[in-house]
């Protein structure tokens, strides 16, 4: 059976505010009605890392591309291997930034984001690129991991 969202999401984000935002936005326009959906958050890659590796219901990451403790493309670079070693199939991972343009998007999906939310086009482009990368992002697993337990059975 194929679930329509995850037990649990990961924000990795180090403004506060805009962790906020995006917590609201996800629980308002794609984690209504039951089952309750947990949104953990992170301010750190380090506090990230963490949380993948102790809770084992995260089945997608929302992971920001400048954070307090790394920058670039090496945030996605770390947390992949941890993603890899918890999860079979890697979940997916949702890269954000205000920064990311055009072919550097490109470069990040090389690297194993699964997608880009660019930052940019006020707030309800951002919103609805959000809920739409993430949604997408889901499904795309969910097809993922249903092929990886027929090739295991």
């Amino acid at each position: 059976m194929i679930a329509l969202r995850p037990d649990a999401v990961l924000l990795v984000e180090d403004d506060v505010m805009v962790r906020a935002i995006f917590h609201e936005w996800l629980r308002q326009d794609w984690f209504v009605g039951p089952p309750a959906v947990i949104i953990r958050e992170a301010g750190s890659l380090q506090e990230a890392i963490a949380w993948i590796e102790q809770d084992a219901m995260i089945g997608l990451v929302v992971l920001d591309m400048r954070l307090t403790d790394t920058a670039g493309l090496e945030g996605l670079d770390r947390l992949l291997p941890i993603i890899q070693a918890h999860h079979t199939p890697p979940i997916p991972i949702i890269l954000v930034s205000g920064y990311i343009r055009g072919e550097d998007s490109q470069v990040a999906l090389v690297h194993g984001a699964d997608d880009v939310l660019e930052k940019t086009g006020g707030n309800p482009a951002i919103r609805a690129g959000l809920i739409e990368k993430c949604q997408r992002s889901w499904l795309a697993y969910q097809g993922r991991k249903r092929a990886y337990e027929v090739l295991r059975a």
